[in-house]
């Protein structure tokens, strides 16, 4: 997993201390990219077996855990940090699964794929537990890669503690029927506002 965050976050404990006020950074899109949803050793070698069509929705691959780091502001979606309170939002634009190496692998025949984040440790996605963040819509980009337009849900507030997601990646219709493996790519917009007293 790749973390580009932490020197943004810089940024906002030092314009805070010389404003004495607030201070608020924005971006728009930050890139997070986990390299192989299969957890596949190595990371090229494709490891995620193909399976039959199903109407239901059901497990793509394996649930996995992203990790968001432990810089203080991205914990919760409202932090401390000495004298400075963050109120932080980690929303997801969109995510981009996309095959690695993967031969005559395709995602043609997926019909529906959904991106779901719980609480890191979680290990089944129960109605309750997990929150939709992500869905594809058919018309995206095309058979070796699937564009899932974000749902708005704050991240922060799904992982709670913790610095960790627990991700889900569900589907109906027919997945690759040989054998692949993918990287996941999360574009995400962060928001944060830091206040002193």
């Amino acid at each position: 997993m790749k973390n580009v965050f932490s020197r943004r976050l810089c940024v906002i404990a030092l314009s805070t201390a010389l404003t004495g006020c607030y201070a608020q950074v924005e971006d728009s899109s930050v890139s997070f990219v986990h390299s192989n949803v299969g957890n596949c050793s190595p990371e090229d070698t494709p490891c995620i077996p193909g399976l039959p069509p199903v109407a239901a929705l059901s497990d793509l691959v394996p649930h996995f855990t992203v990790d968001i780091g432990d810089l203080g502001p991205l914990t919760n979606s409202q932090s401390k940090q000495g004298p400075v309170t963050f109120n932080t939002s980690l929303i997801l634009n969109q995510a981009l699964i996309s095959m690695v190496n993967s031969g005559s692998a395709s995602f043609d025949g997926i019909n529906e794929l959904q991106l779901l984040a719980a609480p890191a440790g979680t290990s089944t996605c129960s109605p309750g537990t997990c929150v939709l963040v992500a869905q594809y819509t058919r018309d995206a980009v095309g058979v070796t890669q699937l564009a899932l337009a974000g749902h708005g849900a704050n991240l922060l507030d799904i992982m709670g503690q913790t610095h960790q997601l627990e991700v889900f990646l569900k589907f109906t219709g027919t997945p690759p029927t040989v054998n692949w493996n993918a990287s996941l790519d999360l574009d995400l917009a962060i928001k944060t506002r830091a206040n002193l007293p």
